[in-house]
């Protein structure tokens, strides 16, 4: 498969970094490889696609922020949000050579881009390309990280943003091409500053609740269970409530 050796060694490098070295549970919850979506919380840029998916015991395809797939933008976003606020000087030698890896590396792992701020973007139909290339990975039988979160807005005290609706919109785009599965299932994964991941059980989606005439609801209501259970997760894991991990991560509703 494309990428793959090249995937696996950035893996590899990760966990040898030290980056991917995390207490993982809820393992038992996860199908193997195969279309479905795994959607995580972000807390930072060591939390990124490819620490995230080292705790997968199988390839994924993770979103990734768009100013990290070209040099020259990668260079500006990593020196401003992480080199100049944690190597001063030296970012100006550190971050030139991690943009290189990161943006060559992207492109090779074939990670999605995702064009969240308009500096960057050509608009609205540049994010209407991170949905549709998502879906068409969907539709090629890939398992797909995502990050949903609105990383504008003030994180509360379990390590959660508040979602946004790019999830719905990637089922929307999913289930309108005439080749999709009549279901999808969602994995939400919650990921907490003391290096902790957890996987939860699935939430099946079916085509009509997001192409009926009444779907507004539906989807309202598949953001809203996403998030409340990454938040209960992420607390359960922060408060070492490690016994209700398991019961916490089986637990859905799925009506």
């Amino acid at each position: 498969m494309k990428g793959d050796c090249f995937y696996n060694f950035c893996i590899n490098f990760v966990k040898f970094a030290g980056q991917g070295n995390r207490k993982v549970y809820g393992l038992d919850n996860l199908p193997g490889y195969g279309p479905a979506i795994y959607v995580a919380n972000h807390l930072k840029f060591q939390d990124g696609p490819l620490p995230i998916g080292s705790a997968f015991p199988f390839r994924v395809y993770p979103w990734g922020s768009s100013e990290l797939f070209s040099f020259s933008k990668a260079f500006r976003y990593i020196h401003t949000y992480f080199g100049k606020t944690r190597l001063g000087i030296a970012s100006y030698v550190f971050s030139p050579f991690l943009a290189g890896v990161l943006s060559w590396g992207l492109n090779h792992v074939e990670a999605i881009p995702v064009y969240r701020d308009l500096v960057y973007s050509r608009g609205t139909e540049e994010i209407e390309k991170t949905y549709q290339l998502t879906a068409d990975g969907l539709l090629q039988g890939r398992p797909i990280l995502i990050f949903p979160e609105n990383q504008k807005a003030k994180t509360n005290e379990n390590d959660v943003y508040p979602f946004k609706g790019g999830v719905v919109k990637v089922l929307e785009y999913y289930f309108s091409n005439p080749n999709s599965m009549p279901e999808l299932s969602l994995y939400p994964i919650a990921v907490t500053r003391n290096r902790e991941v957890m996987f939860s059980s699935e939430i099946k989606v079916q085509k009509e609740q997001i192409l009926s005439e009444d779907s507004l609801e539906n989807r309202i209501n598949i953001l809203s269970k996403l998030e409340t259970r990454v938040n209960e997760l992420c607390k359960a894991m922060l408060e070492k409530k490690v016994g209700d991990l398991e019961q916490l991560s089986r637990r859905w509703d799925v009506k």
